[in-house]
């Protein structure tokens, strides 16, 4: 293959297995995709209960995440560590994570619905010092 030159994919109609189900889904995806992607892929398509939960959750995942690109720099690593603990609470390595930057402190933990929260609390002390 020639410099510069893109490698074409062919996507064909596979069979996978819903991991949280097990039925059989129909996807469309590049011929070499191994089975445990092909899985994941299908898990992502199925119809079932769980796989329908898992794809709200994610969905208020990226919610948040761009919440997040609305409030805080990239240049200054704040969206990479809001992000990070989004995720972290998201996939329940804590309970809540609490950041503060500057006057304001933001609080993210989820409720008992599996909403992410981010409560934001603003603070101005005035304190003058001679």
């Amino acid at each position: 293959m020639a410099k510069g030159e893109l490698q074409k994919r062919e996507v064909v109609q596979k069979v996978g297995f819903c991991k949280y189900c097990g039925q059989i889904v129909m996807v469309e995806a590049p011929e070499e995709l191994p089975p445990e992607e092909l899985n994941e892929l299908a898990s992502q398509q199925c119809n079932c209960d769980e796989a329908k939960r898992q794809q709200r959750r994610i969905a208020r995942m990226g919610a948040a995440a761009i919440w997040a690109e609305n409030y805080f720099s990239r240049e200054s690593g704040q969206l990479q560590a809001v992000c990070c603990a989004i995720k972290a609470v998201f996939e329940y390595a804590f309970d809540n994570i609490t950041i503060k930057s500057g006057k304001k402190t933001y609080k993210i933990d989820m409720d008992k619905d599996g909403m992410i929260r981010i409560r934001t609390k603003y603070t101005d002390n005035e304190i003058e010092t001679f």
